[in-house]
């Protein structure tokens, strides 16, 4: 029970959250701006401890993406390491080849960090077999 209102809260929360940061300057980041081509797109939430990407819809030939970090700012000012470690996933970010990457660390009130991303392509998707 409840599993459709989880989800639906779990959906409205990312998109709200990249619009937020869409529309917000971050304290360190390299987000450009999309290219008008790559009109298909899915939202994805990140474990920004792992590194672990969760897309709510898989795309093939992903062209870009875009990571977004809320990170405490309390933990900002303190944790020397943090943007060494979200270089690093990002660097090292599951990826096809030649795809655009950048992403914003945001400083939040939040007690918890958290990380979303949103992945581009220009190409009709192919309907999957399940």
């Amino acid at each position: 029970m409840g599993y459709y209102d989880s989800l639906n809260e779990v959906i409205v929360a990312t998109i709200h959250m990249t619009n937020v940061f869409n529309h917000s300057k971050p304290v360190v980041g390299t987000l450009s701006d999309p290219k008008d081509i790559c009109r298909i797109s899915t939202f994805g939430i990140l474990n920004p401890e792992t590194g672990e990407e969760s897309p709510f819809f898989s795309l093939d030939n992903v062209v870009e993406k875009r990571y977004y970090y809320a990170i405490p700012e309390e933990e900002l000012k303190t944790d020397k390491t943090l943007m060494n470690k979200i270089m690093t996933q990002v660097k090292d970010s599951p990826q096809e080849k030649d795809v655009k990457v950048s992403y914003g660390v945001f400083s939040t009130q939040y007690a918890d960090k958290y990380a979303y991303f949103i992945a581009s392509t220009s190409f009709v998707q192919n309907e999957k077999s399940s």
